[in-house]
């Protein structure tokens, strides 16, 4: 399977913009096939590692 890591300045789950969208849209349609990690800021207090939609989201800045 393969790994791929995105860096994102603002957690996905908790943003709506373009960008973010985008991540979680190809991560479910990849979900099963690649193994997707999101590392993104902590911005609106995200402090733990979530999975949603197949798609591991950690913070890291």
């Amino acid at each position: 399977m393969l790994k791929v890591a995105v860096f994102n300045t603002q957690p996905p789950h908790l943003y709506h913009g373009g960008v973010e969208r985008r991540i979680l849209e190809v991560g479910k349609r990849l979900n099963g096939r690649v193994f997707i990690t999101v590392y993104s800021g902590t911005k609106s207090g995200f402090k733990r590692a979530v999975r949603t939609h197949g798609i591991i989201i950690a913070p890291c800045f």
